[in-house]
């Protein structure tokens, strides 16, 4: 839906309890991880996240250091009232935040989890050399953990989503990909045969590379080098194939 018309009419059709409605923020989005233990909010890490256009929003792109790290302890004061009002004893803890033209926070989104998109597992490692899935379960059983207090990023790096059209995979390789300087992990998540669309969910996307760099916009390029080396091949209506790596759509002779 784009229009005020289309929305309209589309909630006509359903009962009024059936929806949650939420103000539109423009903005640039941020994640924070961090942790809980004993009702004490820990920042890990925070990114920035590119997304498709409305109105799917699929991820595209998270990156750190972020361009927002000045507002990591407004973050911190919500992540702390959060675990006080909702008594949480120890937990992982991923924020969603919109942060507009003025720098003020909207919180999204708060859950009592790791988070997916590689963030907890590949990318704060490599960021930071901080374990927090390990640190969190050492908290949840035990109390023996090391406490995320001055969390440092020492590596730029960014976790890239490879994405397609509707047509059917014919060709990829990861070969290559490993030998470009500063790829630290890759994954094709379609095989050969399967069929892909234009993302309007996550699940939709192809593939993930992720890149570290001296800075970001280094990080972002070695990614984009890897991508290329993918050979991604999209094969429509057996007329035409898109080469990803390329984007672009290549007719056949």
């Amino acid at each position: 839906m784009y229009t005020a018309a289309e929305l309209e009419k589309f909630v006509k059709r359903h009962a009024i309890q059936d929806f949650i409605f939420e103000q539109f923020i423009t903005g640039d989005e941020i994640i924070c991880a961090g942790l809980i233990h004993e009702q004490k909010y820990y920042h890990i890490l925070m990114t920035d996240k590119a997304t498709t256009p409305h109105p799917h929003f699929a991820d595209l792109m998270h990156t750190a250091p972020s361009k927002y790290q000045s507002l990591i302890g407004n973050t911190i004061e919500t992540g702390q009232k959060i675990a006080e009002a909702f008594n949480i004893q120890t937990a992982p803890l991923i924020m969603e935040f919109i942060v507009d033209d003025k720098n003020n926070l909207y919180l999204l989104e708060a859950v009592p989890e790791f988070g997916g998109e590689f963030i907890p597992d590949i990318m704060i490692p490599a960021a930071t050399g901080y374990s927090h899935l390990g640190n969190t379960l050492k908290a949840a059983t035990s109390g023996d953990f090391k406490t995320p207090g001055r969390v440092t990023v020492n590596n730029a790096i960014a976790v890239k989503y490879i994405t397609g059209s509707d047509g059917v995979l014919t060709s990829c390789s990861t070969d290559t990909v490993k030998k470009i300087d500063g790829i630290i992990f890759t994954r094709i998540f379609k095989h050969i045969g399967e069929k892909t669309t234009t993302p309007s969910t996550n699940h939709d996307r192809l593939g993930v590379i992720v890149a570290s760099g001296k800075t970001v916009d280094q990080a972002i390029e070695n990614a984009g080098l890897a991508a290329k080396e993918l050979n991604i091949v999209i094969r429509k209506d057996n007329k035409e194939t898109i080469d990803v790596k390329e984007t672009e759509e290549i007719k056949k002779e």
